[in-house]
């Protein structure tokens, strides 16, 4: 097995090394309190990546999906059974419009050809 860097590991790791640092103050002592929470948007919201992307984020105590956003809307449908006080959107730009102040990171699950 090489020890060889790839994007995708680099990517992974900054990520959860970023909700770490983030929340390390709070969740340190198992507790969070809402105003130290992460709010994410998630673009790409299901595909191969997005959902497991989500499930991540919601896994650490101190991070939560504030958005989602996806041009399919069926994606979106099935998205938001999960995450039911997320605000929803079709196109990123809007996101970063009219709900930037609801949340503070961003998970880009789209194909690499987009």
């Amino acid at each position: 097995m090489s020890n060889e860097l790839t994007r995708r590991h680099f990517i992974q790791s900054a990520g959860v090394a970023g909700l770490g640092v983030a929340a390390l103050g709070s969740s340190a002592f198992g507790r969070v309190s809402p105003n130290s929470q992460v709010n994410v948007l998630s673009i790409g919201v299901v595909g191969t990546i997005g959902g497991h992307d989500r499930k991540q984020v919601v896994g650490h105590p101190a991070a939560r999906i504030s958005g989602l956003c996806d041009v399919d809307s069926q994606a979106l449908d099935k998205a938001r059974q999960d995450h039911p006080d997320a605000f929803v959107c079709t196109d990123y730009r809007e996101a970063f419009d009219r709900y930037g102040d609801k949340f503070d990171a961003v998970i880009v699950s789209t194909p690499d050809h987009t």
